[in-house]
């Protein structure tokens, strides 16, 4: 703060200060705080995700929420995703599956305090990801009851001109975080 300040804070509320500006600065830093609070308390599930999702860290996979109930994950593939000389393991797609769209309904329910598993998925695989394919997974929502949630998943190859590589489509149940030990 600028200028002859004389405030104190008491009790997170009270605020004296020596001039207006001053206090308008106070005020303005205290709503940019609650702002971020209640940002942080929404988005924390999907952090506190991110950093306890080991199995997603071991094969490489990396994801963006584009906005809630749309998810993009990546991942290119690597000599330890071979199960021929030449081509992935069909896990490693479904791995790959599963994680779209579990986080595009996580995405979706993590500000009421839930997490989501997964009922079942059916996939179809059109063509075969091959070593250093850069694979994209799409996944989005498509029904959103109380505890249900229906998504739908395809997985493109960007180096192969958007090859469909392979779709799904998902049945999710959301339930409270703390189950899941969140």
């Amino acid at each position: 703060m600028t200028g002859n300040i004389n405030a104190v804070l008491t009790k997170g509320n009270y605020v004296q200060a020596s001039c207006l500006r001053d206090l308008y600065l106070v005020l303005l830093s205290l709503i940019s705080l609650q702002v971020l609070k209640t940002y942080n308390q929404k988005m924390g599930l999907i952090e506190k995700y991110i950093e306890h999702n080991h199995f997603g860290k071991l094969i490489g996979m990396d994801f963006k929420i584009v906005f809630p109930g749309r998810v993009e994950y990546r991942l290119v593939i690597d000599q330890k995703h071979l199960a021929t000389p030449k081509s992935a393991h069909g896990g490693v797609v479904s791995a790959l599956v599963d994680s779209a769209l579990g986080v595009a309904g996580l995405s979706m329910v993590h500000t009421e305090n839930k997490v989501v598993s997964t009922v079942e998925f059916k996939l179809n695989f059109f063509a075969p990801a091959f070593l250093n394919d850069e694979l994209i997974a799409k996944a989005d929502l498509i029904q959103k009851g109380k505890r249900i949630l229906v998504i739908t998943c395809d997985v493109f190859c960007q180096n192969r001109e958007n090859k469909l590589i392979a779709k799904a489509m998902g049945t999710f149940n959301a339930y409270d975080a703390a189950k899941a030990g969140y």
